[in-house]
């Protein structure tokens, strides 16, 4: 009985040198071995892992797959009246949507300046749209823009007044021969349409003050429910969070906004200050208001 259990250990012994264990292994006289193969399973892709005595792997090598990135979709909205393709880009696959646009007024550059340097965080940190959802129209005028005109291609026609709201009124040329019949308003309207945002900003720029008034205009001014919003983005920007605006605004964005009860904030950025500095001033409010999308579910 004892040879035989001699002869069993011997062979036992012999196999384990046999399968690399042993002094002519790779690393002669070590116990472990450095040629098992990466192992996938399911998606799951193991780090070249030492086997020891017993095989077993060394499962604190573990390395997970990367998490997939959000998806980047651009989509054309439509065209201006001089035919200039107005864009939108998505960040993001599910979860609540915030929409933002920019350059409703084209002598507003520093506007449509904001709007791409945020397309450039988000596409930089992507993290940002893990569960939520950012769609950017970086510039809604971009005949406006070329021709540094707060009205489109028309020359009388302001597209902050052209939108369907109850204040709409025909009287005041501004507003157009009726409501979104331009479209550049059309494809705001579609994109609020289509994608029935939790929350809207609309970015825009003003003057600091109204010469002989010693109130700044410039700040987070909310419509419908996006009050809020526009005092979460005041504790970054630090521009003051207020309801009403300056003067009587027919057919603008915001008049449509408190119509239909969305959660709209106009971020009025003073014009006296670079494009840099201006989105120096507003990154953290805009990411502020992405979070505040995120849990607004």
């Amino acid at each position: 009985m004892k040879s035989k259990f001699s002869i069993l250990i011997v062979l036992i012994l012999a196999a384990g040198f046999a399968g690399g264990c042993g002094p002519n292994a790779s690393g002669a006289g070590s116990l472990y071995t450095t040629n098992v193969p990466v192992l996938e399973v399911e998606g799951l892709h193991f780090a070249p892992a030492r086997a020891v005595n017993d095989q077993k792997i060394n499962f604190s090598t573990l390395k997970p797959p990367p998490a997939p990135k959000p998806a980047i979709v651009t989509r054309i909205l439509g065209k201006s009246r001089q035919g200039k393709s107005i864009s939108m880009t998505v960040f993001g696959k599910t979860g609540p949507t915030l929409l933002v646009f920019a350059g409703i007024h084209g002598n507003e550059p520093r506007s449509v300046a904001v709007a791409k340097k945020l397309d450039a965080e988000l596409r930089a940190n992507r993290d940002l749209v893990q569960s939520c959802r950012v769609a950017l129209i970086s510039c809604v005028s971009p005949d406006g823009l070329a021709l540094n005109s707060r009205y489109n291609a028309t020359g009388t026609i302001d597209l902050n007044r052209n939108f369907p709201a109850r204040s709409f009124t025909k009287r005041d040329p501004r507003c157009g021969p009726a409501p979104a019949s331009e479209p550049e308003t059309k494809c705001v309207l579609a994109a609020v349409s289509a994608l029935s945002p939790k929350a809207i900003i609309s970015i825009h720029t003003c003057d600091r003050r109204r010469p002989g008034s010693t109130r700044d205009r410039h700040g987070n001014n909310w419509d419908g429910k996006g009050k809020a919003l526009a005092d979460a983005m005041a504790r970054h920007n630090r521009y003051r969070s207020f309801g009403e605006w300056h003067n009587k605004t027919p057919g603008s964005f915001g008049s449509y906004a408190n119509d239909n009860g969305l959660c709209v904030v106009t971020l009025e950025i003073p014009n006296d200050v670079s494009a840099s500095a201006a989105w120096t001033a507003n990154r953290g409010a805009l990411i502020e208001a992405i979070r505040y999308t995120r849990s607004s579910r």
